[in-house]
C-alpha cells in the first residue's frame, strides 16, 4: 500500500496534497527480505555466478579520488587521495557516485575516532546517490541506488520490531562500517543500499537536490511528524537555516500548513535566500543579557502570528536542530502546555538538560529526540521534491571542497544544504 501522508493537511488551490507515492517507490519499504534486499530492486545475488559484471558500455577504472582521513585526530585531517577502487565479492557491488550531501554529523565522524570507526583511512558521507555498474547479478546493473548512514539492520530483533531501527545491535553505517560517499566508487553488500526510483536522475529537477531527502530532509519530516502540528499551529525552529532546519521549516509550512518563527544567528538571515521557510524570524541571542529580550521577541513573535487572541499563547513545538547547548537553554518556557519539544541536534559532549518536572507533568510537555529519519520518511521526501512542494537551497560543491566546508561547520557559518558533485550523472 501507499506510504501514509500527512492526512490532515489541508491543500491550496494548487491541490499539492495529499501527494500519493507511486506504488512501485512504496514497495520498496514494504517489500524487504530479511537480509534487507528489495524484492524488486535489488533481487538476491546468486552465491554460484562465475563473474562479476560491468555495466554495458562502462569502464570501470582501476583507482578514484577520495578525500580520505589518512590518521584520524582530534581536529579535520582530510586529504584528497588517489585510491583504488575494489572490485567486488559475490555477495557486493560497485555504485558508481553521482552526487553526495555532505552533514554536519560527517564532520564529527571523521574526528576523534567516534567508538567502532577506523583510526586510518577513513572516508567519510552518507548521502549519496548513484548507479550500480558491477555486479555478480547482472540484473543489478544500472540500478539507481542510495548510500544512507543507517545502511542495513537485521529486522527482527527487539529494537527494529519496535520502530527504533537506530538501536539494532547488528546494523551496519556508512561510513562506520561501510566506506563513506566521498569517493567516486563505493564497493558494498547490496543489502546495504535504499533503491531509488528512476526519475531521480530523469526528472527535470537537478538530482543533486534529491541528497536532501536522504538523512536532512528524512530527519526534518520525522521531527514535523513527531510534533503533531496541525494547520496554523505555531512552530519554532532553532537552527533554521541549517540543513535539517530549513528542510523543517519548508514542511511545516507547505505540507503542514503552520506557521513557523525561525530562529538562527542573525546574518544567516540574509545568507539563506529561501524567503518561504519562515513567518517570523527571530535572532539568536549573543550574549547573556540578551537572553531575556530573546524571550520578550519569541513571546512577541507567537502573538504576532496567531493575531488578536483572548489567550496569548506561546509555540505548539519548539524543534531544535542545532547541536550547541545554549539552545535548549528554557527551551520548555517557549511552548505551550500540551506541546512538543523535539531533538535531533545533540552537542558531541555529554550533557544534561534541567527540567523542571514540576512543569513536564502539570503541563503535560512532551521532549522526544529523533535521531533520523527512516525510509518512510526518505522515500516520502523525495516525492515531495519530486513534486517541488519542498524546494531545498542547495550549494553544490566538489570534492576538493569538502574539508573546506566540513570546517565551517565547526565554526556553524553553513547554511542550506551543501552538495558534492561527485561524477555527475551517468552517461
Amino acid at each position: 500500500m501507499p506510504l501514509p501522508l500527512a492526512s490532515s493537511v489541508q491543500t491550496d488551490t494548487m491541490a499539492v496534497l495529499p501527494v500519493q507515492i507511486d506504488q512501485h517507490v512504496a514497495n520498496y519499504s514494504s517489500k524487504v527480505l530479511p537480509d534487507g534486499q528489495s524484492k524488486q530492486n535489488l533481487p538476491g545475488l546468486a552465491a554460484s555466478a562465475a563473474k562479476s559484471h560491468v555495466l554495458a558500455g562502462f569502464e570501470l577504472p582501476e583507482s578514484q579520488v577520495a578525500v580520505v582521513t589518512p590518521i584520524m585526530e582530534k581536529g579535520l585531517n582530510l586529504h584528497m587521495r588517489n585510491i583504488s577502487v575494489r572490485r567486488p565479492n559475490y555477495d557486493e557491488v560497485v555504485v558508481r557516485i553521482a552526487w553526495t550531501g555532505i552533514c554536519r554529523s560527517d564532520a564529527r565522524f571523521s574526528v576523534g575516532p567516534e567508538p567502532g570507526y577506523p583510526t586510518k583511512d577513513h572516508i567519510a558521507g552518507h548521502e549519496g546517490i548513484g548507479h550500480i555498474v558491477m555486479s555478480y547479478d547482472p540484473l543489478l546493473l544500472g540500478r539507481p541506488v542510495a548510500a544512507r548512514y543507517l545502511a542495513a539492520t537485521c529486522k527482527t530483533c527487539a529494537h527494529c520490531l519496535r520502530g527504533v531501527n537506530e538501536s539494532c545491535l547488528n546494523q551496519k553505517n556508512f561510513p562506520k562500517h561501510h566506506n563513506g560517499t566521498f569517493q567516486q566508487y563505493v564497493t558494498v553488500a547490496s543489502s546495504s543500499l535504499m533503491p531509488l526510483p528512476e526519475w531521480v536522475f530523469d526528472s527535470p529537477i537537478n538530482p543533486a537536490a534529491y541528497t536532501a531527502a536522504l538523512c536532512s530532509g528524512s530527519t526534518a519530516l520525522k521531527a514535523i511528524r513527531q510534533s503533531e502540528i496541525q494547520p496554523n499551529d505555531v512552530i519554532i525552529i532553532i537552527g533554521i537555516t541549517g540543513a535539517i532546519g530549513h528542510l523543517a521549516g519548508l514542511i511545516a509550512k507547505h505540507v503542514y500548513k503552520a506557521k513557523v518563527i525561525g530562529v538562527d544567528w542573525a546574518w544567516k538571515a540574509s545568507a539563506l535566500p529561501v524567503d518561504d521557510i519562515y513567518d517570523k524570524f527571530v535572532a539568536t541571542p549573543v550574549d547573556a543579557a540578551s537572553c531575556s529580550e530573546f524571550a520578550k521577541m519569541i513571546c512577541n513573535a507567537c502573538a504576532e502570528i496567531r493575531g488578536p487572541s483572548p489567550v496569548q499563547l506561546r509555540a505548539n513545538a519548539v524543534l531544535v536542530t542545532v547541536s550547541h547547548f545554549a539552545a535548549f537553554d528554557r527551551v520548555t518556557d517557549f511552548v505551550c502546555d500540551g506541546g512538543s519539544v523535539i531533538c535531533t541536534g545533540a552537542p558531541k559532549m555529554p550533557e544534561s538538560i534541567p527540567l523542571p518536572l514540576i512543569d513536564l507533568i502539570e503541563r503535560q510537555l512532551k521532549f522526544q529526540g529523533n535521531m533520523m529519519g527512516g525510509y518512510e520518511e526518505a522515500y516520502q521526501m523525495l516525492e515531495y521534491i519530486r513534486s517541488r512542494i519542498i524546494r531545498p537551497f542547495i550549494t553544490e560543491l566538489g570534492l576538493e571542497n569538502v574539508e573546506e566546508h566540513m570546517k565551517k561547520y565547526s565554526m556553524d557559518a553553513s547554511v542550506g544544504k551543501a552538495v558534492v558533485r561527485v561524477n555527475g550523472p551517468l552517461g
